[in-house]
């Protein structure tokens, strides 16, 4: 796996937070981080810099974290040297969508999963396909 993801013209990561019923968990899983600590190899080549990346996120909750977890994804991605793709407020109105509960940030798009009932909302799909389209369309 870590050597496909030399082949790879750009990386979209897909971060989800924990809920723990007695905390608030607002960093990438553990899983997510022993994976991306297992790349030290690519970084001490440079095998990743200058690669484009964006993230988009998944929380259990408003306030679950999306903003603190891409923050704290973003330093792993720098360290790579990859260059950071964020969404920005580059969506247009649909950043201030106020009518219905969204996830998402200026760091990356993302949705509210609840308890893993519910599904993204069309406002949600359409960031997440406007960072697509950001993230894939940056200079090499």
């Amino acid at each position: 796996m870590l050597i496909e993801l030399i082949g790879y013209r750009a990386l979209l990561m897909y971060i989800y937070t924990h809920t723990h019923p007695n905390r608030i968990v607002t960093n990438m899983p553990a899983q997510f981080k022993a994976f991306l600590d297992s790349t030290g190899g690519l970084w001490r080549t440079q095998q990743l810099a200058g690669k484009p990346a964006g993230i988009f996120l998944s929380t259990g909750s408003q306030g679950g974290g999306q903003e603190t977890t891409a923050l704290t994804a973003i330093t792993q991605l720098v360290h790579h040297g990859m260059i950071f793709v964020p969404i920005g407020y580059s969506f247009g109105a649909g950043m201030f969508e106020m009518d219905n509960i969204n996830g998402g940030s200026p760091y990356g798009s993302g949705t509210y999963a609840g308890d893993g009932s519910t599904q993204p909302t069309q406002l949600e799909l359409a960031q997440r396909l406007c960072l697509i389209n950001l993230t894939f369309d940056a200079p090499d």
